[in-house]
Order: structure tokens, then sequence, then C-alpha cells
């Protein structure tokens, strides 16, 4: 089993991941001077890896 250590993320970071859940990229650009992209969640898993999942490729170029 893998474990993550994670400090706690930031509003942004956590509106961050709800945008690339639901797929507003006309949200994205405005957010992410302030959200962690390289943080996990509770999985493990990162903004890019989120928007991967979903089929957002917009986002993925995005995050990139």
């Amino acid at each position: 089993m893998v474990t993550y250590h994670q400090a706690v993320p930031n509003v942004a970071t956590r509106e961050l991941w709800r945008i690339v859940e639901n797929g507003q990229i006309h949200e994205l650009q405005a957010l992410l001077p302030q959200a962690d992209i390289n943080a996990r969640n509770e999985h493990g898993m990162t903004a890019l890896m989120r928007a991967a999942y979903h089929g957002r490729v917009q986002m993925v170029r995005v995050l990139l």
C-alpha cells in the first residue's frame, strides 16, 4: 500500500480539483496562479491526473 504525505490543500487547490472534474476550462486559467497544481488528493492524484482520467484534453494541455 502506498501512502502519500500531503499537506492540507488550500481553497484554490480544492477549487482546481473541482474545476478539472467538471470541465470548466474558462475558470481554469484564472485559478492557476493561486493553486498548487502538483498537490495530490487523498488518492494520490494531481489535477493533471484527474483531468486525464476525465478525458479533459484541453485542461491536460493547460496543466502541462
